[in-house]
């Protein structure tokens, strides 16, 4: 029962309370000194990738980040603007009537397609090009290399050399339409023959037939580590399957692609395989996978457009890293290519070959590892300049921008930021802040940090919002840019509160109830087992419901504290 007698300071009581107090305040913002009353948004390391717009979810990575444009995330606590790509072979030409990867690096040279049966050779990111034909009667249908010698097919015959001329022979009388290295040997694919067939290749050229697949369109072919995989499609339906090179076993089904996905490529490099699917809404997805015996293990990176089956996605790798082509990378949308971190296993969007040119949307049909950078070619229409992109001899930075995710502290209370802090090493370029409050599309500027050898910036915000995010336009100045540290943000709660009830318990051993009669349960010792209840619900939660009050609705509190007090 309870024992509300206001006279006896014995009395119900019901406050708000503020969970944040008042303190004083000797700087510009109000509580600047009251630490406890804070709460600081770091942002310091982007190696976990893009594609990540909530940062405070059970499943958030703090390292990752929602968006990027030519910035390099992958090195820790750094951010860094790429260098613009070159062009190096201009071309009008496009191959764009079958499946081809249109340029290849063997030696130190690279060999761009730049005709039916012509290819283009530059040794180095300041050499002369070198056109020649490689002979074959049709058009060059792909390319491959072994690392010293190209390799070229018309769908007929295969043609070899380890230099920029026409080899004057085939190196094999065999009519695949897809070929590939694979470890120790030339592997391909013939789609024209009545039953599909997987083939490799002796170091002669000689062809062997290892598998058909009767009413099947394959499609993709990688190999390392002693396996070859490649892709089986039978309507919108696909599969990959894997031989260990040289088994006399037949070849088995290392993957089954989800409904409605079909193989579009394969890459393998330093023991994993990247698979690329095409949807029945022509999309692709990007897929890193583990094998284990030939068996692949797939996980999910990213889903980008697709251009059209005559335009797989291709891949090259270098160090750490593995490129991949991006026909609509940016929001421009701009052709280039996108990077994926082995270590940390994300992705970011990476150079492009906008420029003078404005080659937007185009597919790129190369990508290849050239002058320790990635190149890759853009295929266009004809009359539009396209061709080979890659390393600058004297590298000119592009601006870059990088978007966080979306910070809410995991609640819709309204917030304030107050300010955000910039750290950089000594400035070369600028950096301009800007922030955006319950969405991450529309921005708005902060301030910009600028000033030679400038290594901070704090800029005032003091605006309201349930969540915000942040954006950094990072702008170089020639080959030297800016590197940014750390992006912190401050901020607080606005009106968050609590209630605080206090109510006084009778725990005397008679109680009277509303009618002035004894309880039914008043007997010697009842009062203190009443008392002990109470100090047993200390810490726990408790459903409560104000009765005088018929609008308030009933609510769950904690039990906080019990004070025994002698009643007078």
């Amino acid at each position: 029962m309870l024992a509300d007698h206001p006279e006896q300071q014995y009395r119900y009581q019901r406050q708000t309370v503020q969970l944040n107090p008042e303190r004083l305040a000797t700087g510009n913002t109000p509580f600047s000194e009251s630490i406890e009353r804070y709460t600081f948004i770091p942002h310091d390391n982007w190696t976990g990738g893009a594609g990540q717009l909530y940062l405070d979810r059970p499943e958030s990575d703090p390292s990752r980040y929602y968006y990027s444009e030519w910035i390099n995330p992958f090195e820790l606590g750094e951010l860094t603007c790429l260098p613009i790509p070159e062009q190096h072979v201009a071309t009008t030409y496009v191959n764009g009537t079958v499946s081809c990867q249109s340029a290849v690096v063997a030696g130190s040279a690279v060999y761009v397609q730049t005709g039916n049966s012509q290819l283009t050779h530059q040794a180095t990111n300041v050499g002369a090009e070198t056109a020649f034909s490689t002979g074959l009667a049709g058009t060059i249908r792909d390319l491959a290399t072994d690392g010293t010698y190209w390799y070229a097919t018309d769908g007929a015959t295969i043609r070899r050399n380890n230099a920029a001329a026409n080899p004057a022979a085939d190196w094999s009388p065999a009519d695949v339409t897809e070929i590939e290295w694979v470890g120790d040997r030339l592997a391909g694919i013939d789609n024209v023959a009545a039953s599909p067939e997987f083939v490799d290749f002796s170091s002669a050229g000689v062809e062997t037939v290892r598998f058909t697949f009767p009413g099947a369109t394959l499609r993709g072919i990688c190999g390392g580590d002693g396996y070859v995989w490649w892709g089986v499609n039978r309507g919108d339906t696909g599969v990959i399957n894997t031989w260990q090179l040289d088994a006399v076993a037949g070849s088995t089904i290392a993957l089954t692609l989800p409904a409605g996905e079909t193989v579009d490529n394969l890459f393998f490099y330093l023991g994993n395989v990247f698979l690329t699917s095409r949807t029945d809404d022509l999309r692709i997805k990007l897929y890193r996978c583990v094998p284990s015996e030939g068996r692949l293990t797939p996980q999910f990176i990213v889903e980008t457009e697709a251009f059209g089956q005559n335009y797989p996605v291709q891949f090259a790798g270098l160090d750490r890293f593995v490129a991949f082509s991006w026909g609509s990378m940016h929001r421009s949308p701009e052709s280039g290519i996108g990077v994926i971190d082995l270590e940390s296993g994300g992705y970011a969007r990476w150079q492009g070959a906008a420029g003078a040119n404005g080659l937007f949307g185009w597919p790129v049909s190369a990508v290849v590892k050239w002058q320790g950078d990635f190149g890759f070619v853009v295929s266009t229409a004809t009359g539009t300049v396209g061709g080979f992109y890659g390393s600058d001899a004297t590298p000119v930075l592009n601006p870059g921008f990088l978007e966080t995710s979306v910070s809410d502290l995991a609640t819709n209370v309204t917030k304030i930021l107050d300010s955000v802090s910039l750290t950089t090493k000594p400035l070369n370029g600028t950096v301009q802040m800007f922030y955006s409050k319950d969405t991450n599309g529309s921005f708005v500027s902060l301030g910009t940090l600028s000033g030679a050898a400038a290594t901070s910036a704090s800029l005032s915000a003091a605006v309201s919002g349930s969540s915000f995010g942040f954006k950094m336009l990072m702008t170089p100045t020639g080959s030297v840019g800016p590197t940014v540290k750390l992006l912190s943000a401050k901020s607080h709660t606005l009106g968050l509160v609590d209630q605080v009830v206090v109510i006084p318990v009778d725990c005397t051993d008679e109680r009277s109830g509303l009618n002035g009669m004894l309880t039914p349960d008043s007997r010697r010792g009842r009062g203190r087992e009443i008392a002990r209840t109470v100090e047993s619900l200390c810490g726990s939660n408790v459903y409560f419901q104000d009765v005088d009050w018929p609008d308030e609705p009933a609510g769950t509190f904690q039990i906080v504290s019990c004070e025994m007090v002698e009643k007078a």
